[in-house]
């Protein structure tokens, strides 16, 4: 086109300037378009036509006088995907263990016996009265007692190993203490004993 006449030299400079920067802003916008995936690598076509235009195409252009430049397309390889973290699940927190509780042994007791007065002794109390201790084993657990029977009688029931003992008849006296635990016979010791109480004659 520089070659017409009609064409001053200096305005065909210019024009010509003007179609290579508008191929320049063209093959970087093509450019940009076919770098954004990765593609096979082929070669594309570009020329400019009569009118001016600037063309792209993956096949060679018809006949024509412009020249045409055969370029191969970029290619770049597909992004290696980055390997996920993967979400492991904590455990729940566990109980922090009690420790058992140990159970106190109990240690009941078992057996009983009268450790005064003596097994057939003679007591001399006017006023006819008894001590009676009795000793056992072990201490009395909160569900144990001692019985006290005169001559087959019941007379007291308590936790205490003391009795005591007031206006007895004189005589003989059978004492027993027997040893309970809940109100049950575990145990038992008796004695006998022979109450003196002197007498006093009132004459009329």
């Amino acid at each position: 086109m520089c070659n017409d006449a009609y064409y001053p030299l200096k305005k065909c400079r210019m024009n010509m300037k003007n179609k290579l920067i508008t191929s320049s802003v063209y093959g970087a916008i093509f450019t940009l378009l076919f770098t954004a995936t990765p593609i096979q690598a082929k070669s594309y076509y570009t020329w400019v036509d009569a009118n001016g235009k600037v063309h792209y195409s993956d096949t060679p252009p018809p006949n024509t006088n412009q020249p045409v430049v055969a370029q191969p397309l970029p290619s770049y390889p597909a992004p290696t995907p980055q390997p996920q973290p993967q979400y492991q699940p904590q455990p729940a927190p566990q109980p922090t263990p009690q420790p058992t509780p140990v159970a106190q042994k109990v240690t009941y007791a078992s057996k009983v016996s009268i450790s005064s007065p003596q097994n057939k002794a003679t007591i001399r109390d006017n006023s006819g009265n008894i001590t009676i201790n009795a000793s056992t084993n072990h201490p009395l657990q909160s569900d144990q007692s001692l019985r006290l029977v005169i001559n087959g009688r019941t007379v007291a029931t308590q936790r205490s190993t003391r009795f005591q003992l007031n206006n007895v008849d004189r005589g003989e006296q059978q004492i027993r203490v027997e040893l309970l635990t809940q109100n049950k016979v575990v145990d038992s010791s008796s004695v006998v004993v022979y109450l003196h109480r002197a007498t006093v004659n009132q004459n009329n």
